[in-house]
């Protein structure tokens, strides 16, 4: 039996999503604890994220800019867990996904560092310049959490579509 794997681009949106999410979440549950042990306070990952939109309003509104800030981060997560999902197979192995995890979060860490936040978020990039090592590590967790997107498009996505050759079809055992 031999199994032929199609390239489903449904899986690919729908796993990352999930991965993306996922990784997301916990990724920025680490920026909230991380900023609030160094002083931060505990919602200026999320405040700073929101001065995307809000602007510097971001920074004293409260719950709405961490809410607008959380919705923004998981929305951009999803988008990099998509991205990922691109590369990678349903059928990687974990150990693979979490090495190339690994590599791109470095990689979107770089992007965000010195390509977006430049032209998007002046006010995240200037909480950043603070801490660049949490910075750096939040996005290094990040794509290490992604290594289990392979897994969301298994889950996600759809079956793997099994096909059997006439030659080698082994007769049924009496």
């Amino acid at each position: 039996m031999d199994r032929v794997n199609l390239p489903y681009r449904s899986s690919a949106i729908k796993g990352g999503a999930a991965g993306g999410l996922f990784a997301g979440a916990f990724a920025g549950i680490f920026a909230c604890l991380y900023s609030a042990f160094s002083g931060g306070g505990f919602l200026m990952p999320l405040s700073t994220t929101a001065a995307s939109v809000l602007g510097p309003q971001a920074l004293v509104d409260g719950a709405r800019g961490a809410a607008l800030g959380a919705a923004l981060y998981l929305s951009v997560s999803m988008l990099w867990g998509w991205v990922f999902a691109s590369f990678v197979s349903r059928n990687t192995t974990p150990a693979a996904a979490l090495f190339g995890g690994l590599l791109f979060g470095a990689a979107v860490w770089a992007i965000e560092s010195f390509i977006a936040l430049p032209i998007v978020n002046t006010i995240k990039e200037s909480r950043v310049a603070l801490e660049p090592a949490g910075w750096f590590f939040e996005n290094v967790l990040f794509g290490a959490l992604l290594y289990l997107t392979p897994y969301f498009k298994r889950r996600y996505g759809e079956p793997t579509i099994r096909r059997f050759r006439g030659a080698a079809r082994r007769p049924a055992r009496v």
